[in-house]
C-alpha cells in the first residue's frame, strides 16, 4: 500500500501547488500511473471521486482498489468524501441515467469560471477535468463575445 499512497501523495503535492496558484478547485491526481491500480483520481474541493477503470475479471484488482481506496483516507483521514464510479461501456440514452440520487452537488471554481458539479447521481461529475484547456482557449478567444455550445449538457464547454 506504501507504494500508491506515496503516488498519490506525490502527485497530490505537485498538482495541488500548480491549482492553487491558477485558482483550480477541481483536478486529476492520479490517472491509472501503476498498471496494478488502474483507477483514477478526481480532486473537487476535497471531495474525491474514483473512476474504477479495472477488469473485474482480475482478483489482482479488486484486491488492488481497496488499497487504493484506503490510502486516499489515510492521507485526507476517514471522513473524507469519496464517490465511485464504476466505468462501463454505455450507448445512447443509457450513459445519461441517474446512478444515485444523493444529489451531492459542489460549486468549484476553475480561474474566473464556476462551475456546479455533481459528484454523486450520474456515471460523471458534469465537468470534463480534461477540457480544461480547450475551456481556456476558448475563454480567452470568445473575450467579448456571445457563445452558444449546443452539444453541451453540463454547463461547461465541451
Amino acid at each position: 500500500m506504501d507504494t500508491i499512497r506515496n503516488r498519490i501523495k506525490k502527485n497530490y503535492d505537485k498538482i495541488s501547488k500548480w491549482a492553487q496558484k491558477h485558482q483550480i478547485e477541481a483536478y486529476r491526481i492520479y490517472d491509472r500511473d501503476i498498471p496494478e491500480y488502474p483507477f483514477i483520481l478526481d480532486n473537487y474541493k476535497n471531495h474525491f471521486v474514483i473512476y474504477d477503470k479495472s477488469n473485474p475479471l482480475i482478483e489482482r484488482d479488486k484486491h488492488n482498489f481497496e488499497l487504493f481506496k484506503q490510502s486516499i483516507k489515510n492521507i485526507w483521514g476517514e471522513s473524507i468524501p469519496i464517490f465511485i464510479k464504476y466505468r462501463k461501456k454505455q450507448e445512447g440514452l443509457d450513459q445519461y441515467e441517474k446512478v444515485s440520487s444523493e444529489r451531492v452537488e459542489l460549486v468549484v471554481k476553475e480561474g474566473k469560471a464556476q462551475f456546479l458539479v455533481n459528484l454523486s447521481d450520474y456515471l460523471d461529475t458534469g465537468l470534463f477535468l480534461d477540457h480544461r484547456p480547450l475551456r481556456y482557449q476558448i475563454f480567452k478567444k470568445a473575450a467579448g463575445k456571445q457563445v452558444l455550445n449546443l452539444f453541451c449538457y453540463t454547463g461547461s464547454f465541451s
